[in-house]
């Protein structure tokens, strides 16, 4: 089964420089990773693994923290995963999907972290301000959170850091078209 791993906040802007095939062959050689990838620098990782993808993410963080220092979110997806997402999009009526982000979340922010219900943390969902960003708007589904930005996310309060604060969780966002594109060339694998 193909995993699709999503590394945050790695080579931006000369910060966190993680080269790719320093990466791959970490991932191949002592994580046991087999048809490993990458897609663009900024931490897009296709891997195979007859492990659950949790425990694989748990050991991709460990292993980047021990080789480079860093304490990478790694957030993984399977490839229907990923179709599953495109095809949930509550904005599909929208012709320009430049402002289109996901954000990937470590687990569903409805429930525990142990994975029980936990009406807390749903209350917590439903109390997210929807005025936060006029203009803006989001929609938590599952393990994701669609937002469809006005003017760019660069301007929003509608901010990853406000999302984790909020929900208790951990993410990291990709744009509609990489998530496109991350879908497509794990297609071709």
């Amino acid at each position: 089964m193909t995993t699709i791993a999503l590394l945050r906040g790695i080579n931006v802007a000369g910060a966190r420089p993680l080269p790719m095939a320093e990466l791959r062959a970490l991932c191949a050689d002592e994580l046991g990773f087999s048809d490993v990838r990458t897609y663009i620098a900024s931490g897009n990782l296709f891997f195979t693994s007859t492990r659950p993808a949790h425990e694989d993410a748990a050991r991709l963080k460990a292993a980047i923290a021990a080789r480079w220092g860093y304490d990478v979110p790694v957030v993984t997806r399977t490839l229907e995963e990923l179709r599953a997402v495109r095809d949930a999009n509550p904005f599909s009526d929208v012709p320009n999907d430049k402002w289109f982000h996901v954000t990937f979340l470590d687990r569903d922010p409805r429930v525990g972290v142990r994975g029980e219900a936990d009406e807390a943390a749903a209350a917590r969902v439903d109390e997210l301000d929807p005025n936060r960003a006029p203009g803006d708007v989001f929609r938590v589904i599952g393990r994701e959170v669609y937002l469809r930005y006005a003017d760019g996310s660069g301007r929003s309060k509608l901010t990853l850091a406000w999302l984790e604060r909020q929900l208790k969780v951990t993410g990291t966002a990709r744009n509609w078209r990489t998530l496109n594109k991350l879908i497509a060339i794990a297609e071709t694998a």
